[in-house]
């Protein structure tokens, strides 16, 4: 990558205590100085120019970038499919290399066309063509717009033989903007069905880029016509089992680039190719992508989908990808759908993150029942006990629930000086330890990032983009979460050790008491991770910052190590309690 030694990197000094503290929670990155790290941002730009000198890459995966007078954001994410790290963002995305791919810069000129499917005998004329002439195939008119699709029974159920082509941006408004033909030819269309974002196919705007899509536990009817849905998880791997996920058994002898399917259900799956916000519109006559419905609570960013493939090998597989819009074909299958409304959710059931070949649920949260438990006792013996009794403090009503809460003031700002215990979150889930009550009476409940933030935006892996901080979160009125710059100020007090900021109560035997110097009695809460179950109980206590990241931000109190700092972990979704800052 050529570096331009011209620019001018818009950079604020950091102290060295400053320096070693990030480097430490986020990995090394000596290429580079991070800034604004007060105003909430990893890295600031002045120009698009300066922000392609510092290319995402793994030592920076997770962080975000602020771009610009007007401050566009950008998320470094890793592009699995492609192998690919990219900068995204709300307009644009920049790869490693530094090159732009605007999404809206789109082109329907011949040469685009030559050049875009360059490689591809794509010569079918007539759908047609596509049909396996020795199967006996129903018909099915929509009543939207008149358009007529073969039909097939396959697995007991009746599936459309063909991709759907509706579009009616008026009465479905967020088909507006999100769905194409492909290389934007009305002819392939006709011919190949529409290509749908996901918001668009799922026909709710919770399905959005970076957002959770959860709608229950489906059917849904999506973008599909009255009495139809769009292809559930179940029914994808269904039809996975059934072909023993063999590509060639679904797809149509004709409309493949240099192969032949056999086709002996009759589904006559094409190449209808796909457009992205990275590629455009590539891989026609050699990839299908199928939008499948997968209740996505948790893992708000991966939208899910079936690829029949015919590239290198010829083969069926789940995939999941995120953080930019993906337009993909839709099969209906009749039966059925619920039509959710846009203020639609669900709380019973959450999705699991799928690989390329399996299903896994490492990422569900387990039942109550399930929950790894630790084989401990609580260390406190009566709630309050962790107080310092020479410390002057203040008291928080909770309006909501009449709960009371000690509050001191710490530097510039009044903080609660013991964990929040609010049950009453909507959103994402709370747990107390080893899932006893008595455990949050001493300790305070533990919450998922979303529920902490309470925004579905702030899901494990999702961007948690809420706009300027502070926010309110699962506070009380007048309270917000901590700010990355307000957690900072308070490892900085401390000079980055715990013991000062401990409770001389509530840590294991072996670890020197705290003096709890400033009043804020950390006591050793201990944490859940979906993997690990309960665990730290005595050791450490973590505690929720609101920072814009796809990975989690939170302080880390170390009892043993005698060290305070701020985490950023994205491997296992955690859940932590909460302490709120006044506003």
């Amino acid at each position: 990558m050529k570096k331009h030694l011209e620019s001018i990197r818009f950079c604020l000094a950091l102290t060295a205590l400053l320096s070693a503290l990030f480097l430490a929670a986020c990995g090394d990155d000596d290429d580079f100085t991070p800034v604004s790290r007060d105003r909430g941002y990893d890295y600031s730009f002045t120009s698009t120019k300066d922000f392609k000198d510092t290319p995402c890459n793994e030592q920076r995966e997770g962080r975000n970038a602020a771009v610009g007078r007007d401050k566009d954001l950008y998320t470094c994410v890793f592009n699995r499919a492609d192998s690919l790290y990219l900068w995204i963002g709300d307009e644009d995305t920049l790869t490693a290399e530094g090159s732009e791919f605007v999404r809206e810069k789109l082109s329907s000129s011949k040469d685009d066309e030559d050049v875009s499917s360059s490689s591809v005998s794509f010569t079918v004329k007539s759908k047609e063509e596509f049909f396996n002439p020795d199967i006996t195939y129903g018909t099915m008119t929509d009543p939207r717009d008149g358009k007529v699709y073969r039909t097939v029974e396959f697995n007991g159920q009746t599936w459309m033989a063909e991709n759907l082509n509706f579009i009616d941006s008026v009465e479905y408004p967020l088909l507006k903007n999100h769905t194409r033909c492909y290389n934007d030819d009305e002819e392939k269309c006709d011919l190949l069905g529409r290509l749908y974002a996901q918001v668009a196919a799922m026909n709710d705007e919770q399905c959005d880029v970076d957002m959770p899509c959860d709608l229950g536990p489906g059917p849904i009817q999506g973008i599909c016509p009255d009495g139809w849905h769009i292809l559930s998880r179940t029914e994808a791997e269904a039809l996975l089992a059934l072909t023993n996920a063999n590509s060639a058994e679904v797809m149509s002898a004709n409309g493949w680039n240099n192969a032949k399917g056999t086709d002996i259900y009759g589904l006559s799956f094409v190449g209808s190719g796909r457009w992205n916000a990275v590629d455009n519109f590539d891989l026609i006559g050699t990839l299908a992508t199928i939008w499948v419905y997968t209740p996505n609570k948790m893992i708000s960013r991966d939208q899910f989908y079936l690829i029949i493939n015919n590239g290198e090998r010829e083969d069926m597989f789940f995939y999941n990808y995120c953080c930019y819009e993906l337009n993909y074909s839709v099969r209906c299958i009749k039966g059925d759908g619920v039509v959710p409304s846009s203020s639609s959710s669900s709380s019973s059931m959450s999705s699991s993150s799928l690989s390329s070949s399996s299903v896994s649920s490492s990422s569900v949260p387990p039942s109550s029942s399930s929950r790894k438990k630790q084989d401990i006792e609580p260390l406190l013996k009566s709630a309050g006990e962790q107080f310092n009794p020479d410390i002057d403090y203040g008291t928080l009503i909770d309006e909501r629930d009449g709960k009371t809460y000690k509050t001191v003031e710490v530097g510039n700002a009044v903080w609660m000086a013991e964990n929040l215990n609010y049950a009453g979150n909507e959103i994402g889930e709370s747990v107390c330890f080893n899932d006893d009550d008595s455990f949050c009476e001493l300790y305070g409940r533990f919450y998922s990032r979303d529920a902490a933030m309470n925004s579905s935006r702030c899901a494990f892996k999702s961007s948690c983009s809420l706009g300027s901080d502070p926010i309110q979160g699962i506070c009380p009125d007048g309270w917000h979460i901590p700010t990355k710059k307000e957690a900072q100020d308070l490892v900085n007090l401390a000079s980055g050790t715990s013991r000062s900021l401990r409770s001389a109560e509530g840590w294991k035997a072996g670890i020197t008491p705290g003096t709890d110097k400033y009043g804020l009695s950390f006591l050793g809460a201990g944490s859940y991770n979906v993997n690990e179950g309960f665990y730290s109980l005595g050791e450490y206590e973590h505690v929720w910052v609101y920072y814009v990241s796809s990975v989690q931000y939170y302080i880390v109190i170390r009892g043993a190590k005698n060290e305070a700092e701020i985490w950023d972990f994205g491997d296992d979704e955690v859940y932590n309690p909460v302490r709120c800052v006044k506003d």
